[in-house]
């Protein structure tokens, strides 16, 4: 009886396990019979292996189009994935915006961070929105007086947008025609913003004020900028002057020269005109003055040649001695 179990037994397991096997194999043949992928199926949707494929995809592929990709500007788009491959479309987005197209603020913004290059175009944007075309008349007087303080001005005038030229209004040349005897230079095809800066240089003289002067000139205006100057040696002297442009924009402040300077004058300081307007009075011409003063002077020489004239003398040898 024992025996019978144990066949039975034997034969039930032995069934079982060959079962398992035949099913095992019909498994394996059904993964063998899968069918595969056609070109272009969309590939399964994990997102790490998506991404592995591009990363494949974009270290062997190398193309054109991806050079053009990785751009400013550009995108790297994943169209499909497969079992063969990965289908991507490189496109570009165009250029950034140009400076020209961008507000003051946002200027600023780049300005800090531009190089040179970049700068310079930055500056040359703000200036063709601020500048206007502008005329510039500088009064001096042609023979100074040696210790003596003269007035000297400069006037700008600002055209409006739109204008060629900047022509000064009637108050402005009414004020030119008074003034006594100007050495004037004019600079009429120029142009500035509407922030100027002026200032005058010169090694034998004192001007007050010495720093620049800012004005802020709107479109279509003038403004007058005034010196009080003393010469401090005698002959030909140069005066030099200098007129600045000021950009701000945002935080920035950009200081820039004009176009046609700094600009040299020169003037003639003497005693002679001092002299001759001692004798003859403080509002006589300069060059009457100064006809005078030489006169005097010789009628001193000759006074003390004939041993007449103690101050004729002493004005001939301090002449001298300054020589």
């Amino acid at each position: 009886m024992f025996k019978i179990l144990s066949l039975k037994n034997f034969c039930f397991v032995a069934g079982f396990m060959v079962t398992l096997a035949i099913v095992d194999q019909l498994f394996l043949f059904k993964d063998e019979i899968r069918p595969t992928s056609e070109v272009g199926a969309p590939a399964p949707k994990s997102k790490d292996s998506a991404s592995l494929e591009v990363s494949n995809w974009l270290s062997i592929k190398g193309s054109a189009d991806l050079e053009k990709a990785m751009r400013p500007g550009g995108t790297v788009t994943v169209t499909s994935l497969s079992t063969e491959g990965t289908s991507v479309m490189a496109t570009e987005a165009g250029p950034p915006p140009s400076f020209e197209t961008m507000s003051n603020m946002e200027l600023a913004r780049h300005f800090k961070e531009a190089t040179g290059e970049d700068q310079a175009t930055i500056i040359k944007v703000i200036k063709a929105r601020d500048q206007r075309a502008t005329a510039v008349a500088g009064e001096f007087f042609p023979e100074m007086v040696l210790a003596n303080e003269h007035n000297a001005y400069i006037r700008v005038t600002r055209a409006i947008a739109g204008q060629a030229e900047a022509v000064p209004s009637e108050l402005m040349r009414s004020e030119m025609a008074v003034t006594a005897e100007p050495t004037t230079f004019a600079v009429e095809n120029t142009e500035t913003t509407n922030r100027v800066g002026a200032r005058l240089f010169g090694a034998n003289f004192a001007f007050e004020p010495q720093e620049t002067q800012w004005a802020y000139i709107p479109d279509g205006e003038e403004h007058t900028f005034t010196w009080k100057v003393t010469p401090k040696s005698e002959g030909n002297q140069q005066i030099t002057v200098i007129l600045e442009n000021k950009l701000i924009f945002g935080d920035q402040e950009v200081t820039l020269p004009v176009r046609q300077f700094p600009k040299t004058i020169t003037v003639t300081v003497d005693i002679w005109t001092w002299i001759g307007r001692v004798a003859a009075g403080a509002d006589t011409a300069a060059s009457t003055a100064k006809n005078i003063g030489i006169v005097i002077a010789l009628m001193g020489s000759l006074l003390a040649a004939l041993g007449i004239g103690g101050s004729g003398v002493a004005l001939a040898r301090w002449r001298k001695t300054r020589a």
